[in-house]
């Protein structure tokens, strides 16, 4: 038990020191909660291309707070977007003075001059840019192509080169250094690289510019520039909670068709960690793929026994969204330790299609196969097998782009691999409606419910008059999240879950409440 509560007290002092690290690292004045209202409202169109409704909330929460620095630098990225180059450059450096370590500013200001063929003033904004390893490559990119306008070959074909190690800044910058080989009088190697632009990448940008200067030795108008301003292809998270369940699973997935009077029903505390983050490894204008890990941990305060450990690597493909409707996969697969020990692993893949009505609703068709695997008992063989499931869901916004209402459908089909696991084989409808958006400048809040009916396919052998086992269950969550600092969110949770069996062994309540904070970036 000591060494238990060793390891619990020095995860706590880690995410104490991370936290406050987080909060008392020089960042400006947190905004009020208006403006931080306002600006979370003002993402939601700005990464739908809505720029004129997203300048709308990021001006707001400017008026509310004028020092919030994040609200003004969207305000600055929305106007370069709407073409107005003056204010943009105005409002991305003021933000820069509010907090001087903004991650992104320098390269935006300096695209900003670039695009206005200020080059001496993009100059020292890209220089600045390049030092950051984040931005490293696109700096190299558009301070090769600045190179290139102002006839210094040399330090373009440095700075293209660079660029072109990134995959997918290689088109744009081979293009630009094929353009330098020109003017050096090197003809028949820079058409060589160009003919093989326009051969690998016929319907993107470059390939069309590459095909254009082979006809006519004339630099289109519209000559490729990768990546939007102030672009991000990677994401980072990290969460702290500290929960009480009343009814303590033994497993991932826990659900009330793999529960019984034999497994559980103990009451505990824990404390939750969890990080982990993706990176966008394509994205054009065919499609993008996102790369994910995941790790969560559980340590409970008695029950050291259910400390679960998991790790998820995920994939998800998506085309961009065209006017009517969007194609994606997703697929991951997720390992789980129980107590430290190898315990569970699983697949999913899902497949599907979103149909969009408008600006304010969509419809969502899926199909979702789930191959699960228990390593040891009590649940291996029992659970062991495959679920394969059919839905589609019903999104439409209330009245504003915060609010939301989704409600789905699925069918699902449980078949256990072993004859061990007929008792927990069934077909299943699930019914399930959510509702989410802004209380004001309090919180942004979550309310769903969920029915989930099971019909098993064979008379249950926990049941001593051998009736065919039917389920029940119903869950409730309520969820409120509010943000504390520049990243950090706190948020406190409900879950609640009532299944009704007529095999009485499988009949049980189960309470969460969960008080926790994230760092999202």
């Amino acid at each position: 038990m000591k060494r238990r509560r060793g390891l619990t007290g020095r995860l706590l002092t880690f995410w104490a020191a991370l936290l406050a690290v987080a909060v008392v690292r020089p960042v400006p004045a947190l905004a009020n909660a208006r403006s931080q209202a306002l600006y979370a409202k003002g993402l939601i169109p700005f990464h739908a291309g809505r720029w004129d409704d997203a300048y709308r909330f990021f001006d707001e929460a400017v008026g509310a707070d004028p020092e919030d620095a994040l609200a003004v630098y969207y305000r600055g990225l929305t106007e370069a977007r709407r073409g107005l180059a003056e204010p943009a450059v105005t409002d991305i450096q003021l933000a820069l003075r509010l907090w001087p370590d903004l991650p992104g500013a320098p390269l935006d200001l300096g695209v900003l001059y670039f695009n206005a063929e200020q080059y001496d003033q993009a100059e020292p904004w890209l220089q600045r840019a390049y030092q950051q390893p984040w931005s490293r490559f696109v700096a190299a990119l558009f301070m090769g192509v600045s190179r290139l306008r102002r006839g210094d070959n040399a330090g373009a074909h440095q700075f293209l080169s660079e660029a072109a190690t990134d995959p997918e800044l290689r088109p744009a910058a081979e293009y630009y250094d094929a353009l330098a080989l020109f003017r050096e009088g090197q003809a028949q190697a820079a058409r060589e690289r160009l003919t093989l632009l326009q051969t690998e990448h016929p319907d993107t940008e470059v390939g069309r510019a590459a095909a254009e200067y082979l006809q006519t030795g004339a630099v289109p108008p519209a000559a490729p520039v990768p990546l939007a301003a102030g672009a991000r292809r990677w994401s980072a998270y990290g969460n702290l909670a500290f929960e009480y369940d009343s009814n303590v699973g033994l497993a991932p997935n826990d659900v009330g068709i793999q529960r019984s009077r034999s497994y559980g029903r103990q009451s505990d505390g824990r404390a939750v960690l969890g990080f982990g983050g993706g990176y966008r490894v394509v994205d054009n204008d065919q499609v993008s793929a996102t790369l994910s890990y995941g790790f969560s941990q559980s340590l409970h305060v008695n029950l050291n026994a259910y400390d679960l450990q998991g790790h998820q690597v995920r994939l998800d493909v998506a085309t961009p969204p065209r006017p009517w409707f969007q194609l994606g996969l997703s697929g991951w697969y997720d390992f789980y330790a129980l107590n430290y020990q190898t315990f569970y692993q699983e697949g999913v893949g899902v497949p599907w299609v979103t149909l969009f009505e408008g600006r304010v609703s969509a419809t969502q068709f899926y199909y979702r196969f789930r191959s699960r695997d228990y390593f040891r008992g009590p649940l291996d063989p029992f659970l062991d097998g495959y679920n394969n499931a059919v839905g589609l869901r019903q999104y439409a916004l209330l009245g504003a782009e915060d609010r939301v209402l989704d409600v789905g459908y699925q069918f699902d089909d449980e078949d256990p691999i072993s004859r061990n696991g007929n008792d927990f084989q069934y077909q299943g409808h699930q019914f399930d409606v959510r509702v989410q958006g802004d209380l004001g400048q309090i919180a942004h809040a979550t309310g769903g419910y969920l029915f989930h009916l099971m019909q098993g396919d064979f008379a249950n052998s926990r049941n001593v008059s051998g009736f065919v086992r039917r389920d029940a269950q119903h869950q409730f969550v309520i969820r409120f999240e509010r943000p504390v600092a520049a990243h950090v969110i706190a948020n406190l949770t409900y879950l609640g879950t009532i299944n009704v069996s007529n095999t009485d062994e499988f009949s049980y309540d189960r309470n969460i409440v969960s008080v926790g904070v994230g760092i999202q970036f």
